[in-house]
């Protein structure tokens, strides 16, 4: 009975394993037919037989002449417009930027002699400046120059008289001028009955004469005592 028993079970899942694989692959074949049938309606529902009208029309479609769209015509001529007017508009930025440059050139060459031009005004400044300096007020170890006037003394300014042409003796002597080669400005008072102020210079150098300080000294006429060149000319 044992013997029995087994045989009737395993015979029984041998069956329910046959049935199985039936069921599966029967539910595998109507999956299939289901994908099947639904992509050919998704990819050949929409199309639809071909008549001879649509052959016909198709066939005039064809054999007509290729016509352009107005506004593809109109986009084409626009564009090779803009590209003309580019190039036009490239020329024109590099003909202003030549003439920039070239109008730069120029201003620098002009700043350039400006500039020139003031260096040599300021040298020419600095070498009058350094002859100037050259030229500060000094004061010598003159001597008296002697005199025939007796005391007590009086000053005079009468061109012509014993002082006068001594004061100007006075004013060579400091100088080195000759009275041949002098232009004597003025002869004035220097602050009391005992000194003098003359300005003097050459012909050349009338714009800056020599200005001379005498001082009386007794018995013995007229010493200087100092000599400045100045820069102007306050009698020219």
């Amino acid at each position: 009975m044992s013997q029995y028993g087994s045989y009737t079970r395993r015979s029984e899942l041998r069956k329910k394993r046959r049935m199985n694989i039936w069921l599966n692959g029967l539910i595998g074949v109507a999956v299939l037919a289901i994908l099947f049938v639904g992509g050919s309606m998704i990819f050949g529902g929409g199309s639809e037989p071909v008549t001879q009208n649509d052959t016909n029309q198709n066939e005039e479609q064809d054999n007509g002449p290729l016509n352009i769209p107005e506004a593809d015509a109109e986009d084409e001529n626009t564009e090779e417009s803009n590209s003309v007017f580019n190039i036009n508009t490239a020329d024109n930025e590099e003909n202003n930027l030549n003439n920039n440059n070239e109008g730069n050139s120029e201003n620098n060459n002009e700043n350039n002699e400006e500039n020139n031009n003031n260096d040599d005004n300021n040298e020419n400044n600095e070498e009058n400046n350094d002859n100037n300096d050259e030229r500060p007020e000094t004061e010598g170890n003159w001597e008296p120059i002697g005199t025939v006037q007796s005391e007590p003394f009086t000053i005079s300014f009468e061109r012509g008289s014993t002082n006068w042409n001594e004061m100007v003796q006075a004013l060579t002597y400091a100088t080195g001028l000759s009275e041949d080669e002098m232009t004597l400005w003025r002869i004035e008072n220097g602050g009391d009955q005992k000194s003098a102020v003359g300005t003097l210079s050459t012909p050349e150098n009338s714009n800056t004469p020599y200005q001379v300080r005498i001082e009386w000294v007794t018995n013995e006429g007229w010493m200087p005592v100092s000599v400045e060149r100045l820069n102007s000319n306050p009698y020219n």
